[in-house]
């Protein structure tokens, strides 16, 4: 049995290793397994061990965040439940949810906003961090998988729910909000992302190549596809803090029409502002708020 589970852990790509305790620790050197996963030689010593308890080291060089829910501290398993989540079943009766690996949750130090919600008794085991994993098995019981579900992202409407009860990282930065507007850590998805994305983040990666400044702080920007000299668009006009498209060659975009930072993302991304599109938006924006207020990309 332990070697069925092995065999699968290597399929996956998990970095793990062998405890070497029949307790709930560490024996193991385990910090060069956070970087380099194990050989075929040290799993075949493993495995020929009386020992057989493993632990998967978390993050990115698994592609595997866990969703550790205690249950004896209040943890409440019911969101992650008939989800199609992998899941494990702990011996003092928690429970291990599997899921890809996503950078918005890379650490495994969030500070929950208030306690009660959907991460209270809840740890998110990303990098630098480990969960015992089956065959695994203490004096109180042993690690069971209850679910062999394949390995997914976490569901977007989950994924929400728990970035909106986490504590942005502080920034070390003397970041200004432009003209107009103030930096809420809290509000309108919308709100949030006029303070804190720039230009760059909206434009850049949809294509827009940024070429000059004029006056005041006013940059210019060529269309995508726009190989010729000449101005689209620009941004950030007498510091109003909007963008101004002189081109009637985007879909989306009306010509000299201002616009802000989330009402272009969305013409960008839907190629109309409305009410749907800014909704649908706003769903977006919540994880895209969450990366941008720990990193300021």
């Amino acid at each position: 049995m332990q070697k069925d589970f092995i065999k699968g852990y290597i399929e996956k790509g998990y970095s793990f290793f062998n405890t070497g305790s029949l307790e709930k620790k560490i024996v193991t050197s385990w910090t060069r397994f956070q970087t380099k996963k194990p050989t075929q030689k040290e799993i075949s010593l493993w495995l020929k061990s009386p020992i057989q308890n493993y632990a998967i080291v978390c993050g990115e060089i698994s592609n595997l965040i866990v969703f550790d829910v205690d249950t004896k501290n209040g943890g409440d398993p019911t969101p992650f439940l008939n989800r199609g989540l992998y899941e494990i079943r702990t011996p003092s009766g928690g429970y291990h949810f599997y899921t890809l690996y996503d950078d918005v949750l890379k650490s495994t130090k969030h500070l929950r906003v208030k306690l009660g919600g959907i991460l209270h008794g809840v740890d998110i085991q990303s990098n630098k961090a480990l969960v015992f994993a089956p065959p695994t098995k203490f004096n109180n019981g042993s690690y069971a998988l209850v679910n062999d579900a394949p390995i997914i992202k976490l569901p977007d409407d989950l994924l929400i729910k728990v970035l909106d009860e986490l504590e942005p990282e502080k920034q070390k930065t003397d970041f200004i909000p432009y003209k107009g507007h103030s930096a809420p850590n809290k509000g309108r998805p919308g709100d949030v992302f006029n303070c804190f994305a720039s230009w760059e983040d909206v434009l850049i990666p949809r294509g827009w190549t940024k070429f000059g400044n004029g006056q005041s702080g006013i940059q210019y920007w060529r269309r995508p596809g726009k190989n010729t000299s000449g101005i689209s668009a620009s941004t950030d006009y007498k510091g109003y803090g909007l963008f101004f498209p002189y081109t009637t060659n985007v879909q989306g975009l009306e010509q000299n029409k201002g616009y802000t930072k989330f009402s272009l993302f969305v013409a960008l991304k839907y190629g109309v502002v409305n009410a749907e599109t800014c909704s649908k938006a706003a769903h977006d924006l919540v994880i895209e708020n969450y990366k941008l207020l720990n990193n300021l990309i």
